[in-house]
């Protein structure tokens, strides 16, 4: 009976031995376990936290440079989480910011020279060939050697002056920068030699009016009926019929008559210098 107490107590005792040697073999296992994640995760910091060496690359120096700088200035506080967010990520890969900033950029004020340089500025050769083409595109005539009057008639009503004189219709004194030709109401008016019409229109005082140039004079024929005869653009030949006398507007109070206009280089001269 003893000897079945004693036995049964050793076998006790040596299975709290053996508890005791499980309980410690496995808190062995779990510390090594904790070592080794414990370097390993300390192992990939320092990774990161390492210097490039100055042996990997000719940029190497670009990285450490930019570290420091970034070290140096204190990161101002982003506004949006993904900004923050983009920001360290920067920081984090310094080697792939490093090779994109290989390559300089333009200069500012040559950037400026690339902005502002026309895109489609055309060659000597190109404006010559442009100036050439309107040249061309110009209707040409003869310039007349002499000119003749635009009505039958050469009695004048009312001739230039550029001093004031009295003016029947708007009873005032005012300069008369043209000659008042006397022609019977609706007769044809011809023009005064070879030339190009410029432009037809209407005007409050000249009334109807059609602008002629002749070499380097630009003569103005008013006071024409509603019917004009020409059309801008089109060449007249020394004599043809281009209107009616009507009335100019500013002197209808006058016998019927055509008024007459004449510039060179826009300076008004007296038509009767046209005729000799």
């Amino acid at each position: 009976m003893a000897i079945d107490q004693k036995n049964e107590k050793d076998t006790q005792g040596k299975k709290k031995s053996g508890e005791k040697r499980g309980f410690y073999i496995a808190l062995a296992v779990c510390l090594a376990a904790v070592g080794i994640a414990a370097w390993s995760t300390y192992d990939t910091v320092s990774g990161f936290l390492e210097p490039v060496s100055s042996g990997d690359s000719g940029v190497s120096s670009t990285v450490s440079s930019s570290s420091a700088a970034a070290t140096a200035r204190p990161t101002p506080e982003a506004d949006d989480p993904e900004d923050a967010v983009s920001g360290g990520h920067a920081q984090g890969t310094a080697s792939s910011v490093q090779v994109e900033t290989e390559e300089p950029a333009a200069a500012p004020a040559e950037q400026e020279a690339e902005d502002t340089e026309p895109a489609d500025a055309p060659s000597g050769e190109d404006a010559a060939e442009s100036s050439a083409a309107e040249t061309a595109a110009q209707p040409e005539y003869t310039v007349s050697v002499g000119f003749t009057r635009p009505v039958e008639s050469e009695e004048i009503l009312l001739a230039y002056s550029e001093d004031p004189v009295y003016s029947e219709t708007m009873r005032d004194y005012r300069a008369h920068m043209g000659v008042d030709y006397a022609a019977a109401h609706g007769e044809t008016v011809k023009a005064v030699a070879n030339g190009l019409v410029k432009e037809t229109y209407t005007d409050m005082l000249l009334g109807n009016t059609i602008v002629i140039e002749h070499g380097a004079y630009e003569v103005r024929y008013c006071g024409l009926g509603e019917t004009f005869l020409v059309e801008p653009g089109e060449i007249v030949s020394v004599g043809q019929d281009i209107g009616s006398v009507t009335a100019a507007p500013f002197e209808s109070a006058m016998d019927a008559h055509l008024h007459l206009e004449a510039s060179e280089d826009g300076v008004p001269f007296n038509p009767e210098n046209l005729f000799g």
